[in-house]
């Protein structure tokens, strides 16, 4: 992804693992089957599953038949940083473009 004719993916990817939201959202914000707007102009699914894992899914990460452990599972969360929250996932959240 890092060649220049891939820069569109790649930028389109990054951006996917950054809210547009104001103010900042915290772990308590996030409720099962919530959507939360990124700044691709995607939203993400907040998915709950089975036990406390919590996982926040793209559209290109799809959760039908979904081995939870192939989702971006939200492993840390509310780590307070000088422009904004950082919720820290253990996978890639797919936007519909890759």
């Amino acid at each position: 992804l890092a060649l220049e004719e891939n820069s569109e993916t790649l930028m389109d990817l990054l951006t996917g693992h950054v809210l547009t939201s104001d103010p900042v959202v915290l772990a308590e914000d996030l409720e099962c089957d919530g959507s939360i707007p990124m700044l691709n102009g995607e939203d993400t699914t907040t998915f709950c599953g089975d036990g406390s894992n919590k996982y926040q899914v793209g559209i290109g990460n799809g959760l039908i038949g979904q081995d939870e452990s192939k989702l971006p599972e939200i492993v840390a969360t509310d780590l307070f940083a000088c422009n904004g929250v950082i919720h820290e996932v253990n996978n890639v959240i797919y936007p519909m473009s890759v």
